[in-house]
């Protein structure tokens, strides 16, 4: 590969050539091209820059993300999102006690308020809103039955 030509190019659509610029990466600003490196006597490779010291975190969710398990391997890793598996037991349950009403109810409710107590524990009150849901299905569900056998 040869040296670009140091005369200006063509001004493009008819203009004159003192309105054009030479259409070179020498005329690029210096924060992207550097002097030449020892790889491209020709200087067309962008020097490193400093990277920005890493600051608070510019997407929601990603607060409680460890950036450097993320990034450790060859390429990007997705973050283990942080779950509260005691909800989803207490919903499953909650659903198998319209079928298998007693125990799978007293089950569910007593699995949604541990799991209540542990969202407070959790970023963002992970399981908040669930665990509340399925202690209202729990409670509507039993309410109903006890209408239903003592009338």
């Amino acid at each position: 590969m040869s040296a670009p030509y140091p005369a200006p190019a063509p001004a493009p659509s008819g203009a004159s050539a003192e309105l054009g610029t030479q259409a070179s990466s020498m005329n690029a600003p210096a924060a992207i091209v550097g002097a030449p490196t020892p790889g491209d006597p020709y200087g067309y490779a962008p020097t490193i820059q400093s990277a920005a010291p890493a600051g608070p975190s510019r997407f929601p969710g990603t607060e409680h993300v460890d950036v450097q398990a993320v990034f450790a391997g060859g390429g990007y890793t997705s973050p283990k999102p942080i779950t509260n598996p005691i909800v989803r037991v207490a919903l499953w349950f909650a659903v198998f006690s319209f079928i298998a009403l007693g125990i799978a109810t007293i089950v569910s409710m007593v699995l949604a308020i541990i799991g209540l107590v542990r969202s407070f524990s959790l970023p963002d009150n992970i399981g908040k809103r669930e665990s509340i849901a399925i202690l209202t299905y729990d409670v509507l569900l039993a309410l109903g039955m006890l209408i239903i056998v003592f009338l």
